[in-house]
């Protein structure tokens, strides 16, 4: 004999529906009425509660189909799609058709995203091209939506790597734009010059480490010059400054192998130097407080000194 649940309680046929109704992207708080009218009726006759619960579980699946259909009628280039009408389906055909649309439409959304990035990749674009081919997206039937859904993912990764290699092509310019005492040339690289731009991308990872390498020689030189043109450095050991920047603008046109160790040395010198004019400037100030006479600042010899020493 069937046990029927205590007074109160929730049966088996409503808990089952709370179970299967979010499989069905259902709130099941949204049928609250009817699973109480259930859980009553389950009670007080099971039959019809089993017929209350394949009604309900009808009603929900009818229009979960609906729903999936409508989104996946949304997407135009969708085709072949289940019909609509599903007043002769069981339940289970139902389920099936709706486990389908559900994978179908994931797939459609797959497909517009990847082609709105694309096209959005390509748009943006100026030295590269990126070519965006929705031909053959343009009718899909629904069961063919997986593979056009791999073939967007690849024209979206495509034009992806189009602009990867733009945006580094604009960093190398802006990057070499900005270097002033040694000069590293950005070729062509635009898609009518290098198509491929894996090719591209190869030669730009070379520019780059170019480009790396004449950053760390101006750095190591702008360390150098401003030890050099510390005020006290400019004021007593302007002409020992002077000779240290002469060698550090020579040692700056050497291969970056050589010139980084070279700027290193002299910046090592240069914090020598500052150290040395800022025990003469604490001299000189103790001097003027007394009333005596201060150290004695380098005597200019030879030319005239560069305009930051005037």
């Amino acid at each position: 004999m069937r046990r029927r649940p205590p007074s109160g309680g929730m049966g088996q046929l409503s808990r089952r529906l709370r179970e299967v109704l979010p499989l069905y992207g259902i709130d099941p708080r949204l049928h609250q009425a009817e699973l109480d009218a259930i859980d009553a009726r389950e009670r007080a006759d099971p039959a019809a509660a089993h017929d209350l619960f394949e009604a309900l579980r009808l009603k929900v699946a009818r229009g979960r189909h609906r729903e999936l259909h409508e989104r996946l009628r949304a997407h135009a280039f969708v085709t072949d799609l289940f019909p609509a009408d599903t007043s002769t389906l069981k339940l289970r055909d139902l389920d099936q058709e709706i486990n389908e649309l559900q994978e179908a439409l994931r797939h459609a959304e797959a497909v517009a995203a990847a082609l709105a990035e694309a096209r959005g990749h390509a748009s943006a674009l100026r030295d590269r091209a990126a070519r965006v081919d929705e031909a053959p997206f343009r009718a899909v039937p629904m069961r063919e939506l997986g593979k056009a859904a791999v073939a967007a993912e690849a024209v979206r990764r495509a034009a992806a790597q189009e602009a990867r290699v733009e945006e580094r092509l604009l960093a190398t310019r802006q990057r070499s734009a900005r270097l002033t005492r040694r000069q590293v040339a950005v070729p062509d690289l635009s898609s009518a010059a290098v198509p491929d731009p894996g090719a591209a991308a190869e030669r730009l990872t070379a520019l780059e480490g170019e480009l790396s390498a004449a950053e760390a020689v101006e750095e190591a030189h702008g360390r150098v010059v401003r030890l050099l043109r510390d005020a006290a450095v400019r004021e007593f050991k302007r002409e020992t400054a002077r000779t240290l920047e002469g060698r550090a603008d020579a040692a700056s046109l050497l291969a970056p192998a050589e010139a980084v160790p070279a700027l290193r040395k002299l910046e090592a010198e240069a914090e020598r130097l500052r150290v040395e004019a800022a025990g003469l400037a604490r001299s000189a100030a103790r001097a003027r407080r007394v009333g005596g006479t201060g150290p004695e600042r380098e005597r200019k010899r030879g030319g005239d000194l560069p305009d930051y020493f005037g």
